[in-house]
């Protein structure tokens, strides 16, 4: 930045008319006033701080205020053993996890898990690396006409193979998401957006 700074002192400086070009008040005066107006190209650490690609901490918040996404969100935590009914997978392994408890079939599986019991509600805060992807998510849902095509190259230019879109129906798509996205997209479902096309329902599950 200050060797940037020094170019334009010079380049400045040069601009001198010949008979004050040598003279060193001249040249000196011309240079402080570069200076002052450049002011070690501060203006320009304030425009990056607001790059999304490198913003942090209140920075990404004020950028989230004009996209429109909010860093906290709700997520149940169970403190203790829950009840639970158990799929015929989990019953055939004979793994079952610790914590749950419930009643299952095995000629007659319920499929995914219903519980009951002692549940908390927490409100949670998305770090900055996740939040730096929820609010691209906004930007792919303010910004996208919703074909297949464009979804899927927004979703895999900001997630990889983290997040895949598949069509379910005529109006329904369901998103497969990877564990390490889990809370972003949850974050997304309860301030109500998520990319699809209008008046498509949505859904994801976490692999």
């Amino acid at each position: 930045m200050a060797s940037q700074v020094d170019e334009l002192v010079e380049y400045y400086a040069n601009l001198l008319i010949i008979q004050y070009n040598s003279k060193e008040k001249a040249t000196a005066e011309v240079s402080l006033i570069v200076r002052g107006l450049l002011a070690d190209l501060v203006y320009l650490d304030a425009q990056n701080a607001y790059d999304l690609d490198t913003a942090i901490g209140v920075q990404l918040d004020i950028l989230g205020k004009y996209i429109g996404a909010l860093r906290g969100f709700n997520k149940y935590d169970f403190p203790r053993g829950v009840f639970a009914f158990t799929d015929d997978l989990e019953v055939r392994s004979g793994v079952f996890d610790k914590d749950k408890r419930g009643f299952f079939d095995v000629d007659n599986p319920i499929e995914g898990e219903t519980f009951t019991g002692e549940k908390k509600l927490n409100v949670l805060f998305l770090n900055d690396d996740d939040y730096r992807l929820l609010l691209k998510l906004k930007i792919i849902t303010n910004n996208t006409v919703a074909s297949r095509g464009e979804l899927d190259n927004n979703l895999f230019e900001v997630f990889g193979d983290g997040a895949v879109l598949t069509f379910e129906g005529v109006m329904e798509i369901a998103y497969t998401i990877k564990s390490e996205f889990q809370d972003i997209f949850i974050a997304a479902e309860q301030q109500g957006f998520f990319p699809s096309p209008a008046g498509v329902k949505f859904s994801f599950s976490v692999i």
